[in-house]
């Protein structure tokens, strides 16, 4: 059995005591997490074993830059978690870190400069939606890629299932019908046709998996539906171009692949849909 690790990205640095400073930031009620809280005399206490990145950006790693940067990368993971309203507080937790900079003895000039670089491209780090995702290692250890094999299997046998049902079934009268136009059962190529079903199940998952960003259930209904269409003209109607197949048979060939991929579709999209394995990890330790 394979050992798998999770872990985040992102850090250089990990807090080895406790700190504690009064901010400009006094909230009506004590606020936080394990790693990072806020009282309501407002007082910042971020706890031994937090992990920050330092100065970001341009700004270099100076001894002037690394406490501001502590308490800023605390108050903006506040915000990222909803504890404090971005929009309210992030231009004077952009002060602090420039007030402090000062403080600690960088150039004004300088420490200007970090606030307007803050001020104007940071908002993205201290929005909700801005979370250090979970990676996974080796990648077998990925939710995502477990669900995807999961995904596959399904869909091939649906896809197995709708076949004998539409081809075996449904339209076992028109093939015999044009017999001459098929090779008798025993000349049929039954390996080949599943290692094709194989091929065409993966190739469905992973385009899915890999190009819809925000995956669902409806999204899923929605990609075979454009995925069938695709099919279901071409196997259709482009075999009717050149084989003397009926009208019939090209429709039913049609509905048959769109049918097929939308039962696929629903299927990758409701397995492939982001799940609580999926869920990234705001705990900011390392």
């Amino acid at each position: 059995m394979v050992k798998c690790i999770a872990y985040k990205g992102g850090y250089k640095y990990q807090l080895k005591r406790t700190y504690t400073v009064r901010i400009p930031i006094v909230p009506s009620a004590t606020i936080g997490n394990k790693y990072v809280s806020l009282d309501t005399d407002g007082i910042l206490t971020i706890q031994e074993g937090y992990a920050w990145d330092g100065p970001s950006g341009p700004m270099v790693d100076i001894p002037s830059s690394m406490r501001g940067s502590l308490v800023h990368d605390a108050l903006y993971q506040l915000m990222r978690e909803g504890y404090l309203d971005r929009k309210v507080y992030r231009q004077t937790a952009d002060r602090t870190l420039r007030d402090m900079c000062m403080e600690d003895g960088m150039w004004s000039i300088l420490a200007w400069c970090v606030y307007y670089g803050v001020r104007g491209f940071a908002d993205p780090a201290a929005d909700p939606a801005s979370k250090r995702p979970i990676t996974y290692a080796p990648r077998v250890c990925k939710p995502m890629f477990k669900r995807a094999i999961l995904a596959v299997v399904a869909v091939f046998l649906a896809f197995s299932v709708l076949d004998f049902v539409i081809h075996g079934l449904l339209l076992q009268a028109t093939y015999k019908a044009s017999a001459d136009l098929w090779r008798p059962m025993d000349e049929m190529k039954m390996p080949l046709m599943y290692l094709v079903t194989m091929v065409f199940t993966v190739s469905f998952v992973a385009i899915y998996g890999l190009m819809v960003a925000k995956k669902s259930l409806l999204s899923g209904i929605q990609f075979g539906a454009l995925f069938g269409l695709a099919c279901g003209v071409s196997m259709g109607f482009g075999s009717y171009c050149y084989m003397p197949i009926p009208l019939s048979l090209a429709w039913s060939w049609f509905f048959g692949s769109l049918v097929e991929t939308i039962a696929a579709g629903a299927i990758v999209g409701a397995i492939l849909k982001p799940g609580e394995d999926m869920a990234v990890d705001t705990d900011e330790s390392v």
